[in-house]
């Protein structure tokens, strides 16, 4: 349970793990079993496992990974957070998993390389990240692997070191980018003082936004690029209630984990009794008692021509 600060009425928590919002993955498990799709194709794999250390058939790994393409999710690590839905479990997994307590991060030296419109060779190295998740402590069944070309000598930097190069060394195009992505740069108003206010308020919502992603990166050990947030934590399904003179905002168990973790920090950004955030900021938060809506309020949909 999570009380705001900003309206202390209203109540946050998770809901009923039967919530979900990829309902869809029954319907392809469903698919998938009269076409015998994924067990003709893990029927062609073969397995190099312990047979007495495996816990999760190839079957089931392979339904996983297919459905969640199928849905939408191009993110790898997607895996994690679709692992407490009640919908994947029920279309995936013929049985409980168990946790795999170790992970590995590596570099590769891949050599040199030089393509056909290259003037060049460049040095290419191979990424591997493959870390179980914090809270649920399982590796997705493909690790996440990028790699990296540069023009840096191996005696100048090893391969580890040039990842922790890189992921200090922020562009602003991809800042840029992303921006436009996920906020959105169009500016049609008919004068320059209505554009810069939009402008403005677009740099607001991206720079608040990030904010959110930020703490989300740090507590989940992976990055996350802002479209991603929109579409896991921000647009997250939940259901309200009224309770007595409260609202309870029921939310989807899938998200609710990835809410537990940014709530929980978000929380210590700024305590009432705080006297550091005092001094820093000449004010404590103001709270705000519920102030319910019009009686002709959400009686109807209007749409704006």
């Amino acid at each position: 349970m999570f009380e705001p600060t900003f309206n202390r009425a209203i109540k946050l928590r998770q809901a009923d793990p039967r919530i979900t919002s990829d309902a869809g993955a029954l319907l392809l498990r469903e698919a998938d079993h009269r076409l015998g799709l994924t067990a003709d194709l893990a029927a062609q794999l073969t397995d190099p496992r312990r047979p007495d250390r495996i816990h999760y058939l190839q079957v089931e790994l392979l339904r996983q990974h297919l459905y969640a393409l199928a849905l939408g999710y191009a993110h790898q690590d997607d895996q994690d957070a679709l692992a407490h839905d009640v919908a994947m479990k029920l279309s995936v997994w013929d049985r409980p998993g168990r946790s795999l307590k170790e992970g590995d991060e590596f570099a590769v030296e891949l050599g040199w390389y030089q393509a056909a419109e290259w003037t060049r060779p460049y040095r290419v190295v191979l990424v591997v990240i493959d870390l179980p998740d914090p809270q649920t402590g399982l590796r997705e069944l493909f690790p996440h692997y990028f790699v990296l070309v540069t023009n840096w000598r191996i005696e100048q930097r090893s391969g580890w070191e040039l990842v922790e190069h890189y992921r200090r060394r922020g562009t602003f195009e991809d800042r840029l980018g992303e921006f436009n992505g996920a906020i959105g740069n169009g500016l049609s108003a008919g004068s320059f003082a209505a554009n810069e206010a939009s402008l403005l308020l677009k740099l607001l919502a991206f720079n608040l936004a990030g904010m959110l992603r930020g703490e989300l990166e740090d507590a989940s050990g992976c990055g996350w690029d802002l479209r991603r947030v929109q579409q896991t934590v921000l647009k997250a399904g939940a259901r309200v209630v009224e309770h007595g003179r409260r609202v309870i905002v029921d939310v989807a168990r899938a998200a609710g984990v990835l809410w537990d973790r940014l709530l929980d920090r978000v929380q210590r950004w700024w305590s009432p009794r705080d006297a550091h955030a005092e001094r820093v900021w000449g004010r404590a938060p103001r709270p705000r008692h519920w102030v319910p809506p019009p009686r002709h309020a959400h009686l109807s949909l209007v749409l704006r021509e």
